[in-house]
């Protein structure tokens, strides 16, 4: 039967290898066999921890925010409409900018979580989050991502993110 062991850094459950180096984070997986990941606080992994959280949190904010400013632009876009009335172009341009500046803060804020996670490549999850439909499936893909890894180094995790000592 094999042995086991749980990297104290990222918490996966692999075999042992020659080089006693976890294959997920790379770092030295030689601890107890079937020991649970190290908790926060006690230097196995925790600023990580801390980081994905930080980074999910912004992610979940960027989202909220972006979700918030395109429901102001379509409400004052619908007024417009119906009242037949035609904005001024300095209101155009600061709508626009508020649009792509929300849009970019979710996409660095995407960036960031991928790069911690090492899901891939970051820039590619960063450039999805511009086309909408599939920003927010990569939103939701993320979140659920560092959501898990998280509940793995035993933190609790709710709707807007860990709830961190």
């Amino acid at each position: 039967m094999p042995q086991w062991l749980v990297c104290s850094s990222c918490g996966l459950k692999h075999g042992e290898r020659p080089d006693g180096r976890c294959p997920r984070c790379g770092t030295d997986a030689r601890v107890a066999p079937g020991a649970p990941p190290a908790p926060i606080g006690s230097g196995g992994g925790a600023p990580e921890v801390q980081e994905i959280a930080f980074a999910r949190r912004r992610l979940l904010l960027a989202h909220v925010v972006t979700w918030i400013a395109f429901a102001a632009v379509a409400g004052g876009m619908a007024f417009m409409v119906t009242h037949d009335v035609s904005p001024p172009a300095i209101l155009f341009l600061l709508t626009n900018l508020v649009i792509w500046g929300v849009m970019i803060f979710q996409a660095t804020a995407a960036h960031r979580l991928a790069r911690i996670m090492g899901a891939g490549s970051p820039l590619a999850w960063a450039a999805g989050t511009f086309i909408m439909p599939l920003g927010w499936v990569l939103v939701l893909v993320l979140s659920s991502r560092a959501a898990t890894a998280l509940r793995r180094r035993g933190v609790a995790v709710g709707f807007l993110g860990p709830r961190l000592p």
